[in-house]
């Protein structure tokens, strides 16, 4: 798909080395694609076609909204992909879309890395705002939407992710499916020092030590500089 923009936002609160590793996997797809990135960060940061400062205002659930909304005004592109910076994502990722009615989908094809237990496990499904792909006039009405009613952080719980919480809020529905993309998976990394959310992740009924690929998390903590013990 080319007729898409990958919003990356960070806060820059990662450890450069892994920062990198994720930024390297994102501008290859970009490059596997064709498609443009647009960086929204915190602090100065060269990566992408076009780079916005939004400056110091912390990390909060109402940060990562401005984020993606100041991302999704630059944007031209009719769809956005929605990337973490601590999400290492697959190539196959950002060669989904929503189909039919839908005006989004989260991809599935995903695994979570527990880095304080040092576990895989498979992702339950579920909408993930750092796995959403979809039409980017919608996503920034939803956003803009949702912001505009939340007084307090507590009003994003079961409700930050479009596609949850509209019908009690008042606003128009986002209709979203799941998607599976071909491939490795893409690979959540959870449970570090610099997660915004310090809820600790389970790691569920079916976990291991590695990938489909063979990967295990020794080899993934090395090769791609995770934080372990931060």
């Amino acid at each position: 798909m080319t007729d898409l923009t990958i919003i990356y936002y960070t806060d820059n609160s990662l450890p450069a080395a892994f920062a990198e590793t994720v930024r390297h996997k994102i501008e290859t797809a970009a490059l596997v694609w064709h498609v443009p990135i647009v960086c929204v960060s915190q602090e100065k940061l060269d990566f992408g076609h076009e780079q916005i400062c939004i400056g110091q205002i912390g990390r909060s659930f109402r940060s990562i909204y401005r984020q993606i909304i100041a991302g999704c005004e630059k944007a031209r592109t009719e769809y956005v992909a929605l990337c973490e910076h601590d999400v290492v994502y697959s190539i196959s990722h950002f060669n989904i879309h929503p189909h039919g009615t839908a005006e989004g989908v989260y991809d599935q094809n995903v695994h979570r890395l527990l880095l304080d237990r040092k576990v895989i496990c498979l992702y339950r499904g579920g909408r993930s705002m750092s796995l959403l792909v979809g039409y980017r006039k919608a996503i920034l009405d939803n956003l803009e939407s949702k912001l505009a009613l939340f007084a307090s952080e507590d009003d994003f719980r079961g409700r930050f992710e479009p596609g949850k919480g509209e019908a009690e809020m008042g606003i128009a529905a986002f209709r979203a499916l799941p998607a599976a993309p071909p491939g490795p998976p893409t690979v959540q990394i959870c449970n570090h020092g610099s997660n915004f959310s310090k809820a600790k992740k389970r790691a569920g009924d079916w976990h291991t030590d590695r990938l489909p690929d063979d990967s295990t998390v020794d080899d993934l903590i090395e090769q791609w500089h995770l934080p372990v013990g931060d």
